[in-house]
């Protein structure tokens, strides 16, 4: 299973923000960060939609969307209830999840053929047969494909 953790992303304007911000709150930000992708990882981990995982705790699902994007302050009464529906302990709720890389591999891929960026394509669009030969095309016009 893919593990949802939040990557490090960098700008000037993050840099900007970040070092105007205390160390007690840079702290806080990053918990809540990594709190909302454990969240995304145990609701993924049980199969449960947004929907359904607010529907087991009475909230509506813009409030999950709103707890996921990392900017929430929960209460306790609120972690309680989500360790009750994932049956986990208020600790075991919290705990992060190590990332163990087992196989790391380098692609290099060489493209031998550019299309176009733009595909026209109808519901009963085909691709033309290998070797086809189209003629009549125009923008407006359907084409004649003979093999």
């Amino acid at each position: 299973m893919k593990n949802n953790t939040a990557r490090k992303y960098s700008s000037p304007i993050i840099e900007k923000i970040t070092s105007e911000a205390s160390a007690e709150e840079t702290n806080r930000i990053e918990n809540k960060m990594l709190f909302a992708a454990r969240l995304d990882d145990l609701i993924k981990e049980k199969g449960w939609s947004k929907v359904f995982f607010a529907e087991k705790l009475g909230k509506k699902p813009s409030e999950i969307t709103k707890w996921l994007s990392g900017t929430h302050n929960f209460t306790m009464d609120t972690l309680s209830d989500i360790a009750f529906v994932f049956d986990l302990s208020l600790p075991g709720l919290m705990e992060q999840k190590e990332v163990t890389v087992v196989n790391k591999y380098e692609v290099i891929l060489v493209a031998h053929e550019v299309r176009s960026s733009i595909q026209y394509v109808t519901p009963f669009w085909q691709p033309p047969a290998k070797g086809a030969v189209i003629t009549g095309a125009k923008s407006s016009q359907h084409l004649n494909v003979s093999a």
